[in-house]
């Protein structure tokens, strides 16, 4: 939330001293990190993906979408369709061979 982030930025210059700071989106930071400051960033997480345009280091919110499909939810179909194929271990294994597989072949 803002206050949050303003409450962070008064500890930081109030005890840490700092002399700047920038609070910046994890897109934007994202591109960045390979030297763009526009461009479409896709992050992939556990249990959403978000898609996210940036320009000139601003993400453009009303392009920007999240899904609710993430990680969690490829790796559980993939356990669907190795057990439909007959496929099986005990639970917990088989839940980390299909993570494995799934990591493995992104």
């Amino acid at each position: 939330s803002r206050q949050g982030r303003e409450e962070i930025v008064d500890i930081l210059f109030s005890m840490f001293r700092v002399k700047a700071v920038s609070i910046r989106s994890q897109s934007a930071l994202s591109l960045f990190a390979y030297g763009l400051a526009s461009g479409l960033n896709v992050d992939f997480g556990e249990t959403s993906t978000s898609i996210a345009v940036v320009y000139e280091g601003e993400v453009v919110h009303p392009l920007s979408k999240r899904f609710p499909l993430g990680g969690q939810q490829i790796t559980d179909n993939l356990c669907k369709l190795l057990k439909e194929k007959g496929y099986n271990l005990p639970t917990d294994e088989f839940y980390g061979v299909c993570r494995s597989i799934k990591e493995s072949t992104a």
